[in-house]
C-alpha cells in the first residue's frame, strides 16, 4: 500500500497546483504519507493526507500527522487556497525551523500561522510562544503569547533566547 502512495506522490509532483509556492524557487511539490483521500466539497475540494505526512518543494519541507490541501475546483490540480496541518507540525527552510501543534499556510498572503506549543529556531536564536505568524519569503515573524498552562517553558509569554557572537579581536565597548 505504501508503494502505491509513493507512486501517487511522485505523480502529484508532476502536477503542481496553480499558485502553490511553498519555496521561493517554486517547482514540483512532493507529498508522501500513509493514506490519502480527495473529497469534493461543492465549490472546491479537500485533499487529505494522513500518517507521517511529508510535503516538500525545493528546499522547504512541511511535516505533520495530517495535512489537508484546500483547493478551489473539484479536480486535481485545482487552485491551492490553503494547507492545514495538524499534529506535530514542522516547517523547515534553510534558515528557519518552526514547530507547533497546528498550522495553516494561506496562499493569498503567503503566511504560515502555527499555534499550540510553538518553537521557532533561526540559527542559534530560539523563540517560544503560543502562536507564531511567519512570512518566510519576507523573513518576518510575529509571536503571540498564550495561556500560562499552554507551555511550561514560555509560561504564557513570548520568550526568546538570542545568541550574539563577538567578532574575532573585537574590543568590548567602553562607557
Amino acid at each position: 500500500m505504501r508503494t502505491g502512495l509513493l507512486i501517487l506522490a511522485l505523480m502529484v509532483g508532476l502536477a503542481t497546483p496553480a499558485g502553490a509556492q511553498l519555496s521561493p524557487e517554486g517547482g514540483d511539490i512532493d507529498i508522501e504519507g500513509d493514506a490519502s483521500e480527495l473529497v469534493p466539497l461543492g465549490d472546491g475540494s479537500r485533499w487529505a493526507w494522513e500518517g507521517d505526512v511529508r510535503v516538500s518543494q525545493g528546499d522547504v519541507e512541511i511535516r505533520a500527522d495530517r495535512i489537508d490541501f484546500h483547493l478551489r475546483g473539484e479536480e486535481w490540480p485545482g487552485e491551492l487556497q490553503r494547507i492545514v496541518a495538524t499534529g506535530s507540525v514542522v516547517y523547515r527552510n534553510p534558515t528557519t525551523t518552526a514547530r507547533g501543534d497546528h498550522g495553516v499556510y494561506t496562499v493569498a498572503d503567503d503566511t504560515i500561522r502555527l499555534t499550540g506549543r510553538v518553537r521557532l529556531v533561526r540559527g542559534a536564536d530560539v523563540f517560544c510562544s503560543h502562536e507564531l505568524i511567519l512570512q518566510p519569503n519576507l523573513g518576518t515573524f510575529r509571536a503571540v503569547r498564550g495561556d500560562a498552562s499552554d507551555d511550561p517553558l514560555c509560561l504564557g509569554r513570548v520568550r526568546g533566547m538570542l545568541h550574539f557572537e563577538e567578532a574575532p579581536g573585537a574590543e568590548p565597548p567602553t562607557n
